[in-house]
């Protein structure tokens, strides 16, 4: 009988992320191409990240999940190694500077948290390849 529990909460949990995943036109209400060409995010967006600010890793998994949708992010990773397409460097950029900016990351510090912010984008990445099995 708990079998049956737990693969029901299981396949509950499971529909419940999949319905949640961005579809192009939401990714579009989050980030926002000025006439010049460059990106920026929704305030309400930035906003509701606040309660994460002392860890950048979060912010950068929780944006990901906001401004890249499902599909790229199953078939992408953030360096586009390992057979995997690399995911679009303009909102990966714009990812980068929003953490920089809501942790204030100090210049010296900037390389080695981007690459565990990446880290850990990518690691979100694979456990969604492996639950979407």
């Amino acid at each position: 009988m708990s079998d049956i529990i737990n693969l029901l909460i299981s396949l509950f949990q499971r529909y419940r992320y999949y319905n949640q995943a961005m579809t192009m036109d939401e990714v579009n209400k989050y980030v926002v191409r000025l006439p010049d060409g460059t990106l920026h995010l929704d305030k309400g967006l930035k906003q509701t990240l606040v309660k994460y600010i002392s860890n950048p890793n979060q912010i950068g998994r929780l944006l990901a999940d906001r401004i890249f949708t499902l599909q790229e992010r199953l078939n992408g990773n953030c360096n586009g190694i390992m057979g995997r397409v690399q995911m679009d460097l303009d909102r990966l950029q714009l990812l980068k500077v929003t953490v920089f900016e809501m942790c204030n990351v100090s210049y010296l510090e900037q390389k080695k948290v981007w690459h565990k912010v990446k880290q850990a984008i990518d690691a979100s990445n694979r456990k969604l390849r492996f639950k979407h099995k």
